[in-house]
């Protein structure tokens, strides 16, 4: 059998789990255990070593205490700890998340913040489903700390509606204004909310819906999603990135 190798989907993650290993003083012995469990193990200098699987990619080196830093699925950070107790040894794990957080951590604030934002609309008299959406609303998933919801509403309504809500919020994302797509901020909120305003079956809102149905779905696009995250260079970068991803969904 084929020694494990990191998946594709990973290649141009960049390092970004750290920790430090108890339990041994030299690299190879915690190689020798790894090797145990199945994973790919090489030397790549005089003490150091790097063991593989398909869902992380370390290196192991002879420091006091023993660390290693390297790339791993960022959904995988409790199944590499686990991993490191099936091989008679402790590990902490660190990841670097460059700014981002774990939607799990706002699941609980973005149902909040939508069902108050949803009686706000009610109260107003403004028609349509409001949905949670974006990566806030399912687990697993990195996000900035945002909240994103998404009202959609009978095409026959879409222009008062808009007037009515622009009496209410501010206007957001002008530049990805379109005849079927509005964008307000929602302020008030601990969180970043946005609300995104499509007539029902529109272009924009099958993007929206089919989409993260989609992410809901497949826990590999769910990882794909994560990875355009945390590579991306820059803002503009990652919104052309996310577009692109997003109409691929949609093929």
């Amino acid at each position: 059998m084929d020694s494990p190798r990191l998946d594709r989907a990973f290649l141009d993650l960049p390092n970004n789990v750290y920790g430090e290993i108890s339990g041994a003083t030299e690299p190879s012995s915690v190689a020798d255990a790894f090797a145990a469990l199945g994973w790919s193990v090489r030397r790549s200098g005089a003490r150091e070593y790097e063991i593989e699987h398909t869902w992380a990619s370390l290196t192991i080196v002879p420091t006091t205490p023993l660390t290693y830093s390297g790339v791993v699925d960022p959904a995988q950070v409790q199944r590499l700890r686990d991993t490191f107790l099936a091989s008679g040894h402790t590990a902490t794990a660190e990841l670097e998340l460059h700014g981002l957080v774990w939607s799990d951590t706002l699941l609980e604030d973005a149902r909040r913040i939508h069902t108050e934002v949803q009686a706000e609309l009610a109260a107003a008299g403004v028609p349509g489903d409001l949905v949670l959406t974006g990566a806030s609303s399912l687990p697993g998933l990195l996000t900035r700390g945002d909240v994103d919801l998404h009202l959609r509403v009978p095409p026959e309504t879409f222009p008062a509606v808009l007037a009515a809500l622009d009496t209410r919020y501010p206007r957001a994302s002008l530049h990805s204004w379109a005849a079927t797509l509005a964008v307000y901020a929602v302020p008030g909120f601990a969180h970043p909310t946005g609300l995104a305003v499509t007539p029902v079956d529109s272009e924009h809102d099958h993007r929206f819906t089919r989409g993260w149905a989609r992410l809901d779905a497949d826990a590999g696009l769910r990882t794909q999603y994560n990875i355009l995250k945390q590579t991306a260079p820059d803002d503009q970068t990652y919104e052309a990135e996310k577009s692109a991803f997003f109409s691929r969904l949609l093929l």
